[in-house]
């Protein structure tokens, strides 16, 4: 279900892709609807491929729609668009049992109850598909306001060029988080950047100039500890910084793979596994032409 290798088609190059949408029309700048509190490819694992779809070797993209409470709990969800019986359902039980939002908020800041919509791109993985191992990784993802005032969003995997992902305005780690809207509010070309970082502890992080010439806006750090079996016994966050200029997004937290099954393959023996991640954004206005 889950292709973990390092491409740069996004976040983690995965082959069961997290199509995220913003989820309520904004009639006010300081209103939105509900956002996932964290990448939402860490709600599904390999194992939620359900196996009688494995066997009919059902596939496809299931779109579905989730009412979420003022508490950022979902209440119910409803496909939109089917692609097999099975992974419908097994869409729905996900987003129920696993997903979880910062509250919609009105027009006063106020939470409320909103509703979210997304897809699930199911893809039958080879038969030796897994988790990587885990090894120092570098994803950075831009979102660009240019003087004609179009907005794309391109990726950048482990300190490789650029690569703009199609009609997305936001994606990878900035789906969802509002950049588009602040760079289209500032009203002048320039780019926010957010790069993603994990480094095993003993081992030399992957260096990138993603972020030359750009200011740092915000920092989130923290410190792994990982089980035997690739999940994420332990994330303890070490430290969270915003610096100006201020701007209204959506972040995922550093912390944000907590609870995945598989975040990295497994290994033999009891040992604990040990690594720094951190999340970092910046602002860099675009040179005039």
């Amino acid at each position: 279900m889950l292709s973990w290798r390092r491409s740069s088609s996004g976040c983690f190059g995965m082959l069961l892709v997290l199509l995220a949408t913003a989820a309520m029309p904004q009639p006010a700048a300081t209103a939105h609807g509900p956002v996932p509190d964290r990448p939402g490819a860490s709600w599904i694992a390999d194992s939620d491929y359900p196996a009688s779809a494995r066997q009919r070797e059902a596939s496809g993209v299931v779109r579905y729609r989730v009412e979420v409470g003022a508490d950022g709990v979902p209440t119910s969800c409803t496909i939109i668009r089917s692609a097999d019986a099975d992974l419908d359902r097994t869409t729905c039980n996900v987003m129920m049992s696993r997903a979880h939002f910062q509250p919609a908020r009105d027009g006063d800041g106020h939470a409320v109850a909103g509703a979210y919509t997304g897809g699930v791109n199911w893809i039958l993985p080879p038969a030796d598909d897994g988790a990587p191992p885990l090894a120092p990784m570098r994803i950075a993802n831009a979102v660009r306001l240019d003087e004609r005032v179009n907005v794309t969003c391109s990726v950048s995997m482990n300190g490789g060029p650029f690569g703009v992902r199609g009609a997305e305005e936001e994606c990878g780690f900035l789906s969802g988080s509002g950049a588009a809207q602040a760079l289209r509010a500032a009203a002048r070309p320039a780019e926010l950047i957010l790069v993603y970082s994990l480094v095993p502890e003993g081992e030399a992080a992957i260096g990138g100039n993603e972020a030359a010439g750009a200011t740092l806006i915000s920092e989130a750090t923290a410190q792994l500890a990982i089980g035997p079996e690739g999940g994420v016994a332990e994330c303890r966050p070490a430290a969270v910084r915003s610096f100006p200029p201020q701007m209204a997004l959506r972040i995922p937290p550093a912390c944000w793979m907590q609870g995945q099954p598989s975040f990295v393959a497994p290994v033999a023996g009891p040992q604990t596994r040990r690594a720094a991640t951190s999340i970092r954004v910046y602002y860099r206005r675009s040179r005039s032409h």
